[in-house]
């Protein structure tokens, strides 16, 4: 045996060799994920966006078909609104689309608003799902990627029986099976509407006094001054309002990631105070939507432009899209939506010409996801 031969070392890497690569593999994936979390948060953020764009532009194609106006259920014949997903009464799940849009969401509002409970009314829900009924979208359209509570679009329809011809379409939206009503976290829709419904009765302008005619060879008399009076049809009854149409402003907003509920912690506090303003606000996503992860919200206008915004001051005047305001005495308050439960206290828009007060619906809490 050569004494002089050198040795060779069977062992490639030793210990310390092995713990400097986990090391680096460690340093480089806490790099890289600050990264993908953003691409993917980015992507997430265009397909929401995608979203909300092909919906305004179903409104725009259906308002074309409907008299102008962007799809709406008859509004509510009271102080409250439906904040839930929720099937018309009567509902059962072998009607046609066009059986569910005639008869249970008013569609021919002479002949069937009567059938119309009043749980039925003011549901904006009822409102967007009126685009799935008709064709004009589907429910993938309404699911947002970044969505933590609605995962998966809701079922839109049930497979035909043996023999029939048609498939058997669902009233609402909600992930649904076999004929169930929707999940009573209406998981399955991922996005709020401006409230679509006036609160008061329309105003018209009309003369003081009564208007004498203008006879040959005397002087012109002074136009009369006019003032404004309300017209109304005696009952409680909810009309659409001005800006629910295909032809409202390019700052108007129409549909925007979930609003955000106001929630109370057990002292009492709010923990998200949507009234918050920008510059006394702590964190901006206090008051954000919950889906991207309260970093912001996708909102789509008038025009179908959607912008990015990273607090929800975004309306017509900076308007605060998650609340509304009711004005007495000259004051004027913003006043969020706090109220869970299928029945939750309407926003008391008044505001008949621009600037509008927008205030998205429905509010959904956005940690447990209850409606």
């Amino acid at each position: 045996m050569d004494a002089s031969a050198p040795k060779t070392d069977r062992s490639a890497f030793g210990p310390a060799d092995v713990l400097a690569v986990v090391a680096i593999a460690v340093v480089l994936i806490a790099v890289l994920i600050p990264w993908i979390r953003r691409a993917d948060s980015a992507a997430n953020r265009a397909l929401c966006a995608g979203n909300l764009r092909r919906i305004v532009q179903s409104e725009v194609s259906y308002a074309q078909s409907n008299d102008s106006q962007f799809a709406n259920t008859p509004g509510p014949n009271g102080k409250t609104y439906c904040n839930q997903p929720r099937f018309p009464t009567g509902w059962n799940p072998y009607q046609s689309a066009k059986t569910v849009v005639a008869e249970w969401y008013g569609y021919k509002p002479h002949a069937n608003r009567s059938q119309l409970t009043a749980a039925d009314r003011g549901n904006p829900l009822a409102c967007m799902y009126l685009l799935v009924l008709q064709g004009y979208t589907t429910t993938k359209s309404f699911i947002c990627p970044s969505d933590p509570q609605a995962t998966a679009p809701s079922e839109a329809y049930t497979r035909p029986k043996s023999g029939a011809r048609k498939p058997m379409f669902y009233g609402n939206f909600g992930v649904v099976a076999g004929g169930k009503s929707p999940n009573k976290f209406g998981k399955g829709e991922s996005y709020s509407i401006a409230y679509p419904w006036q609160s008061a009765a329309p105003q018209t302008l009309q003369p003081i006094g009564p208007v004498m005619p203008n006879l040959p060879g005397m002087p012109k008399m002074p136009k009369m001054p006019k003032r404004k009076i309300v017209i109304s049809n005696g009952s409680r009854e909810t009309f659409c309002a001005s800006w629910w149409t295909d032809n409202i402003g390019a700052n108007s907003p129409v549909i925007s990631d979930m609003a955000p509920l106001d929630v109370k912690n057990p002292t009492g506090k709010f923990n998200r105070i949507t009234t918050t303003p920008v510059a006394t606000a702590a964190q901006v996503s206090i008051f954000n939507t919950g889906n991207h992860r309260g970093k912001g919200e996708n909102v789509a206008y008038g025009d179908m432009h959607v912008s990015w915004c990273v607090n929800p001051y975004v309306g017509i005047n900076q308007d605060n899209i998650f609340t509304y305001n009711i004005t007495r005495d000259g004051r004027t308050a913003q006043i969020g939506l706090s109220h869970v439960g299928r029945r939750c206290p309407a926003p008391i828009l008044t505001a008949t010409i621009p600037a509008y007060d927008t205030c998205m619906v429905p509010v959904r809490n956005v940690k447990s996801g209850a409606w």
